[in-house]
C-alpha cells in the first residue's frame, strides 16, 4: 500500500512539473504565477528535481523568462532536442502528428498566443517533451536547433521540434516558416504540415500553411514532397502512410492539393517578394485587394473587411512595413481611391471612394 501511495504522489509531482514547464514556455506569466512557482519549488526537493529533468529537455530555448531562472543552470549541461522513441500515430490528418505512448498523461492546457490547446506530454523516468516554439501576431522569431539548422518563424506561427539520433522532425501546426537545414545524410529533416511532409537533407525552403494546404517554396537545393494519407486498421488505430508526390528544386514552388503536388517555377523576383517578411516588409506587385487584405491581416489583430465587392479584384502594388498597417491604409486612400472607415477601434471597412 505504501508503494502505491508513493507512486501516485510521484506521478502527481511529475504532472505538476510538466504543467509548470508548459506555462513557463507559453510566456503567460504573471507576478502571482512567479510567487506560486517559487513556493512550489521550495515545497519539496522532489519538485526541484522534476523541474530540472524537464529543464534539460527545454534547454535549447530562451523562451523561459524570469520564472525559469531556477532551472536554467540545470538545462545548460543537456542542451539537446529530443524526440520520443515511439512510433507516430496521427490524431487528425497531417495537421498535428502527436506522439501517443503508453503511460502518457494529459497535463492541462498549453496556451499558444491566447488559444487553449491541450498537448500530450509523456512523464516517466525518461522524460521526453516536444519543444514548442510559437510567435504572436505581428512577431517573428529565429530558432537555432542543436544540429545547427535554423528555423525563422513568421507571424502567428506554431511549430513542434523533435530530434533523435536518426531523424529530425518538425511539425508546422500553423503559420509560415523558413527552414535552413544543415546537411546530414544520416538524419533526414522532415517537416509535417497539413496533409503533407517535406523531406530534406541540406537545403533552404519556405512552408506556409494556408487553411491546411501546404504551400512550399524552395530557394536552395531540392526537397522531396509527399502526401500523408491516414490508414485505419481493424482495431481503429490510425497511422500515417506517406506517398511521394514530387521533387521540388530550387526556384520552384509547390502546393499539395488533394494529395497531389502542383509544382511550378518561380522567378527570383517573386521569391524575394514571398520572403520579404524576413526583412519586415510586405511586397505586392499586382495582387488583388482581397489577397493583400488576407496577407496584411496576418500581421495585425485588426478585423479588416472589404465592404464593396467592386474593389475585391482591384490590383495593388507597393512595399509596406509589416508593423505599419496605417501606411497601407493611407496608400489605399491616396493612390487607389479606396475609402478606409473605422466603425470601431478594432474594425476597418474598405469601400470604393465615390468622392461624395
Amino acid at each position: 500500500m505504501t508503494n502505491k501511495i508513493q507512486i501516485a504522489e510521484d506521478n502527481k509531482i511529475e504532472a505538476e512539473a510538466a504543467a509548470w514547464i508548459a506555462q513557463l514556455h507559453s510566456g503567460d506569466v504573471s507576478p502571482n504565477d512567479l510567487s506560486a512557482f517559487k513556493e512550489w519549488m521550495a515545497r519539496s526537493p522532489q519538485h526541484e528535481k522534476e523541474i530540472k529533468e524537464l529543464a534539460a529537455i527545454w534547454g535549447e530555448l530562451d523562451s523561459l523568462t524570469q520564472m525559469a531562472e531556477p532551472i536554467r543552470a540545470a538545462a545548460l549541461s543537456e542542451r539537446k532536442l529530443l524526440r520520443p522513441q515511439q512510433r507516430y500515430r496521427v490524431l487528425q490528418t497531417g495537421l498535428a502528428l502527436s506522439v501517443l505512448v503508453a503511460g502518457f498523461i494529459w497535463v492541462g492546457s498549453i496556451f499558444w498566443n491566447g488559444n487553449d490547446v491541450s498537448a500530450p506530454i509523456r512523464v516517466a523516468k525518461t522524460i521526453v517533451v516536444p519543444v514548442i516554439v510559437t510567435t504572436k501576431v505581428g512577431a517573428q522569431k529565429t530558432q537555432i536547433l542543436s544540429d545547427g539548422s535554423k528555423i525563422t518563424l513568421n507571424t502567428d506561427t506554431h511549430i513542434e521540434i523533435e530530434f533523435d539520433t536518426t531523424h529530425r522532425i518538425i511539425r508546422l501546426l500553423k503559420g509560415e516558416a523558413v527552414f535552413d537545414v544543415e546537411h546530414d545524410e544520416n538524419r533526414p529533416f522532415l517537416v509535417y504540415a497539413g496533409d503533407g511532409v517535406v523531406r530534406a537533407v541540406g537545403t533552404v525552403f519556405v512552408i506556409h500553411l494556408k487553411k491546411n494546404v501546404l504551400d512550399l517554396t524552395v530557394t536552395d537545393g531540392a526537397v522531396e514532397l509527399s502526401a500523408v494519407n491516414m490508414q485505419v486498421d481493424v482495431e481503429g488505430d490510425v497511422t500515417p502512410v506517406e506517398k511521394v508526390t514530387g521533387f521540388v528544386k530550387s526556384g520552384h514552388e509547390a502546393q499539395l492539393v488533394e494529395h497531389k503536388a502542383i509544382i511550378v517555377p518561380i522567378s527570383t523576383v517573386d521569391i524575394k517578394a514571398k520572403t520579404s517578411w524576413q526583412q519586415g516588409l510586405l511586397s505586392f506587385s499586382g495582387e488583388s485587394l482581397e489577397t493583400v487584405v488576407f496577407e496584411i491581416s496576418r500581421y495585425t489583430t485588426l478585423e479588416i473587411e472589404i465592404r464593396d465587392p467592386a474593389i475585391r479584384d482591384m490590383r495593388i502594388g507597393g512595399v509596406f512595413k509589416t508593423g505599419d498597417i496605417d501606411a497601407l491604409f493611407e496608400a489605399l486612400e491616396a493612390g487607389f481611391a479606396i475609402s478606409v472607415e473605422r466603425p470601431s477601434e478594432n474594425v476597418i471597412y474598405l469601400k470604393q471612394d465615390t468622392g461624395l
